[in-house]
């Protein structure tokens, strides 16, 4: 029967001292056969490109943004995008990796096979720019990386994935603000018409009830002291006119009085004149035809 006591250091280093070899023989053997497995392969270089995603720094308050698609989504359509046929061929023949005689289509399906994107932790993209933002949930940025065999081909094929995968991007921007562009316009013009329609009517109508809106209460009134000023004006001008008139009557009254006396007069002295006797008026003629001969003239 065994007996269960507490084991010490001497039972711990006599267990050591039976199973040394099976410890000992592993742990030398396993770094020299993983040292050696290596050379049977081929080394694998990764080239890695961290692109950040700016956020929007007008307030969205103020300005809506153009581009309102997810964010994984948009980066899922740029791969998709960069590794299309038609951008990968300019690609490989700008680094011409068609030397050796390989084919392109199997370096495109190579590049596909070796080419990923992985989203980015905001801890991570925080401590590269010295402070922990809040990014509420969506993803700062994300990392295109490419594995192959020679490492200064991932690093021109790494670099040259994400220039497309900007260009692109700058081009689906530039879309988008082009089609919100032509949108704002065609909106502004049919609000201007609208707008222009809007003060033609207004005009009309105001034309129409000039003086009898609400808004003309002030001007009617300064219009009306005017005319009250105006009038107080031509009742006194009119008034001095009278005035002068009268004046004018009196003294058009006195002059023709004046005239009809003196026509009185004239017409008794030539009733007067009338009343001489024939003989009376021959003796007359008489004496003043004998005076101016210079003979002397009786007197009767």
């Amino acid at each position: 029967m065994i007996e269960n006591r507490e084991l010490s250091m001497d039972d711990y280093l006599a267990m050591l001292r039976r199973r040394l070899k099976v410890i000992l023989i592993p742990t030398l053997l396993a770094p020299l056969v993983g040292f050696a497995v290596s050379y049977a392969f081929s080394p694998k270089y990764t080239s890695e490109s961290l692109v950040l995603i700016a956020e929007q720094k007008v307030p969205e308050g103020y300005v809506k943004p153009v581009v309102t698609e997810d964010i994984n989504q948009r980066i899922t359509t740029l791969q998709n995008k960069a590794l299309s046929a038609e951008r990968l061929r300019p690609l490989i023949e700008q680094l011409q990796l068609t030397r050796g005689g390989r084919n392109v289509d199997d370096l495109i399906e190579t590049i596909r096979d070796h080419m990923s994107i992985l989203p980015v932790q905001v801890s991570a993209v925080s401590a590269q720019v010295g402070a922990r933002k809040n990014l509420k949930g969506e993803t700062p940025g994300f990392t295109v990386s490419y594995v192959a065999s020679n490492p200064r081909e991932a690093q021109e094929i790494c670099a040259g994935l994400t220039d497309i995968i900007l260009k692109e991007n700058i081009t689906n921007r530039t879309q988008a603000a082009q089609s919100t562009t032509d949108f704002l316009s065609r909106q502004l013009d049919d609000a201007k018409r609208s707008l222009d329609d809007l003060d033609s009517r207004l005009a009309n109508f105001k034309k129409q009830y000039i003086g009898q809106l609400p808004g003309d209460e002030d001007n009617n009134l300064r219009i009306l002291m005017g005319m009250n000023s105006q009038l107080d004006a031509n009742t006194q001008t009119l008034n001095r006119a009278q005035q002068d008139k009268a004046y004018t009557e009196s003294l058009l009254a006195q002059q023709l009085a004046a005239w009809k006396s003196s026509q009185t007069a004239k017409a008794g002295h030539c009733r007067t004149a009338e009343r001489v006797e024939p003989h009376e008026f021959c003796s007359r003629q008489s004496k003043r035809s004998q005076h101016r001969q210079g003979k002397p003239v009786r007197t009767s």
